[in-house]
């Protein structure tokens, strides 16, 4: 960063920042402004080019680009697509940040999602997109996936946010001073991990390795989907890639990402067996765990999928990587792997009207309506008594 782009950043606030509605013309022509803009970004993966761009291709949406300047240097943008949300019978007009707002095509599930923003403008850009948007457009907005600091922002921009679902997001720090992953587990789950790296290691030796080829990465990918659907159908459950939108997303998600080594589909294996894959992103020396398919056995003492993880570990520590990020949501295995969490939030921003105070009432009501039906039925019924005197 220049020093002038310092000083600038020292002394800008939002009202600083001009904010202007620009028009989608198409991937094509946004993708050079996108790159160039997060090369000067500390932007998480789920707003890197590849993402966005595997999106916009896939969805086929026209969003309107909110683009932020400082002094005619673009340090801001963040892509909204009209649509609605039905809440109490009726259709609001929704803007969704970087989602359709079709659960059908959102089901890829953006995560650290927020506008792109230059280096040190963050939570400016994000203040000033939002005043934007709350000044100029009568419509709410939905936002997926968003840290705790811009719900800040929003309130200061003249929004009242209310919170759908917070999820946590485990990680794992990947210390390069201290290699020895299994003496910082707990010591049941070092236990069931050392075990099963024993069983593993008497039919050869484990490995994990990434793909040679972007046609091998592909593959992968497949038989990746093969193994995660199998083992959630059996569970009574869609699984990830019930829907085929999911896997055209990804396969351009692993095209883009391939050939700069931001994503890829690592092989597990314990000699001529296959133990499983890994589908992982890997953007500013940290990795996204983002989904994978493991070979499940009869023998309850195999654990595939911890055994898989401690092997990325020293994986991407080699590769100098620092963080190994679960991704949202609560499961046992990755309480088991973390050393720390953060939460994200999936909300609604509202404009403080009548609709919205009429909401509120509306909420309310239900919920005493639900409690007031749960008391009753958890009234104990005296059979044989009618309650008259005789």
């Amino acid at each position: 960063m220049s020093r002038r782009a310092q000083m600038e950043m020292a002394k800008t606030s939002a009202g600083d920042l001009e904010v202007r509605a620009e028009t989608f013309v198409s991937a094509a022509r946004l993708e050079p402004l996108w790159r160039e803009l997060e090369a000067r970004s500390s932007r998480s993966f789920f707003l890197s080019w590849t993402w966005i761009g595997a999106w916009l291709e896939t969805c086929g949406t026209n969003p309107v680009i909110l683009a932020v300047y400082c002094q005619d240097r673009r340090v801001g943008l963040g892509l909204l697509v009209r649509g609605s949300r039905r809440q109490l019978g009726f259709r609001r007009p929704t803007l969704f940040l970087h989602e359709t707002g079709e659960p059908a095509k959102d089901v890829a599930m953006i995560e650290d999602n927020g506008f792109l923003a230059e280096r040190g403008f963050e939570k400016a850009v994000t203040r000033a997109a939002l005043r934007h948007a709350y000044r100029a457009d009568g419509a709410e907005i939905v936002m997926g996936g968003v840290p705790d600091w811009l719900t800040d922002e929003a309130r200061e921009a003249g929004w009242r946010d209310r919170v759908i679902i917070t999820r946590p997001c485990p990680y794992r720090v990947l210390d390069p001073s201290d290699s020895d992953d299994l003496a910082q587990l707990s010591r049941n789950t070092r236990s069931q991990i050392s075990r099963s790296l024993r069983l593993y290691e008497s039919r050869g030796n484990l490995a994990i390795t990434p793909s040679a080829t972007l046609g091998e990465a592909h593959d992968r990918l497949a038989a990746m989907a093969d193994l995660h659907q199998q083992r959630w159908v059996a569970a009574g459950q869609p699984g990830a890639f019930a829907l085929p939108i999911f896997a055209e997303f990804h396969q351009r998600v692993l095209t883009r990402g391939f050939a700069t080594g931001v994503a890829d589909v690592l092989r597990i294996t314990a000699g001529a067996d296959e133990i499983g894959y890994l589908y992982n992103f890997y953007c500013d020396n940290e990795v996204y765990a983002y989904q994978n398919g493991f070979q499940y056995a009869a023998d309850q003492r195999l654990k595939p999928g911890l055994v898989s993880h401690l092997l990325a570990f020293a994986y991407y520590r080699r590769a100098g990587a620092t963080r190994y990020r679960f991704l949202a949501g609560d499961s046992r295995y990755k309480r088991s792997l973390s050393t720390g969490s953060y939460d994200l939030h999936w909300l609604v921003l509202e404009r403080d009207d009548w609709r919205r105070r009429a909401e509120v009432l509306a909420r309310r009501l239900r919920a005493r309506l639900a409690a007031a039906r749960g008391s009753i039925s958890a009234t104990p019924v005296r059979l044989g008594c009618t309650g008259s005197r005789r």
